[in-house]
């Protein structure tokens, strides 16, 4: 995806097709209101553990965001893209532009059962309980080799919200995320990563659905030298594209972060541009204080 003049642009984004609230015209036309030159479309792949999606008839989806593309030709380039589940395949990916790579679920094959990552901090000590025997570490462990696994072996252009293990573990009630053996493991998947050729993605999601306070990745992991660091300017929203407040500044100069795309900090549907402002503004500039801070 390029960006030329106005250098606004946003990669992972989902629609009706997925998970998402606006149907594809409507994602696509909030991005040209609000000043995007670039959109790209990234609807999840299908699961096992989840309802049917749209990306399941790979034709007609691969169909839809190439009428999409011809449609919006002029007004803002449509980059045709998929968020590939580590446990999903994804056939036709060679007609796609990109392909995010993400782990949403652990599959307990004893069992039969998937334990989703990201819902709630009853389901990751379910998961911890069955999986692990009451170790939380060893829970995060997995996280980062299924994301490390899933890197080598799909090479993904880009890695989705890498560190999303610690979304319900914002009391620590999980692990303890400042362990010298968590940050290792993190840090070995973030090398895998790095091999694969992959880059990471600055994601709000956490932050706006009022999980944490911090956006993924985690600051440690961006404080390395910059030929591990390569941050897109690219960030999760689920009604529509944003511009990006203050809050990601501070974090993204630390990594040399030249370009933002999307902010989600209160998720305000298109048109709340006012509301949004009148929300965000305090959060946003808390925020950058307490990156500026930390980093």
């Amino acid at each position: 995806m390029t960006a030329p003049g106005r250098g606004l642009s946003a990669c992972h984004n989902h629609t009706q097709m997925s998970d998402g609230a606006l149907e594809l015209d409507g994602m696509v036309r909030a991005a040209v209101r609000r000043g995007f030159s670039d959109i790209g479309i990234s609807d999840h792949s299908c699961l096992a553990a989840e309802p049917p999606h749209a990306t399941g008839d790979e034709a007609g989806y691969i169909a839809a965001l190439r009428g999409a593309k011809a449609r919006f030709a002029g007004e803002i380039c449509v980059a045709a893209g998929l968020e590939l589940d580590a446990l999903s395949r994804f056939s036709a990916r060679k007609e796609l532009d990109y392909i995010i790579g993400s782990v949403h679920y652990l599959y307990d094959k004893a069992a039969d059962r998937f334990y989703g990552v990201d819902w709630d901090e009853a389901t990751a000590k379910t998961c911890i309980k069955e999986m692990f025997g009451q170790n939380g570490l060893a829970y995060a462990k997995a996280y980062y080799a299924a994301v490390a696994e899933n890197a080598l072996r799909t090479r993904p252009d880009v890695i989705g919200h890498f560190d999303l293990v610690v979304k319900p573990n914002a009391r620590g009630a999980l692990f303890d995320e400042e362990s010298p053996a968590y940050r290792a493991a993190a840090l070995e998947a973030l090398d895998a990563c790095c091999e694969a050729g992959a880059i990471l993605e600055v994601n709000t999601g956490g932050v706006f659905r009022g999980w944490r306070s911090t956006f993924y990745p985690a600051p440690f992991l961006l404080a390395r030298d910059g030929k591990r660091r390569c941050v897109p300017p690219s960030a999760q929203t689920p009604t529509a594209p944003k511009p990006c407040v203050s809050a990601l500044r501070p974090r993204a100069k630390c990594c040399a972060v030249r370009a933002f795309a999307v902010c989600g900090c209160c998720g305000a549907a298109p048109f709340a541009k006012r509301r949004c402002e009148k929300r965000c503004a305090p959060r946003a500039k808390r925020l950058a204080k307490n990156a500026s801070a930390v980093l």
